[in-house]
């Protein structure tokens, strides 16, 4: 499910922080041009304004658990129109669902 919504940067900025800490035990992922940056608010405005995608997931042995992408479609000059938001789950920890 896709879901389209009005997002400032520090909306975006509270949802890379959640998504990066969602695992103590810091097997998160990040992009890895994401990986150097301090996340703030104009960091992050920045990178989705570069590379227009931010992936965020959990590592567990080695293999992703679940994914979430940002995706940035920009209305210039350099504000968000709207960001779409996208959970990618494991369906292996789920087999009934495809």
């Amino acid at each position: 499910m896709n879901k389209y919504l009005m997002l400032e940067p520090k909306d975006v900025f509270q949802i890379a922080n959640i998504l990066k800490n969602i695992d103590n035990d810091n097997k998160s992922f990040m992009s890895p041009y994401m990986e150097n940056i301090d996340l703030t608010e104009q960091s992050i405005r920045i990178a989705m304004f570069d590379y227009k995608e931010i992936y965020f997931g959990i590592l567990e042995d080695e293999r992703f658990i679940n994914i979430a992408c940002l995706r940035v479609y920009p209305n210039p000059p350099f504000k968000i129109s709207s960001v779409e938001l996208k959970l990618i789950l494991n369906s292996a920890d789920n087999p009934e669902k495809h």
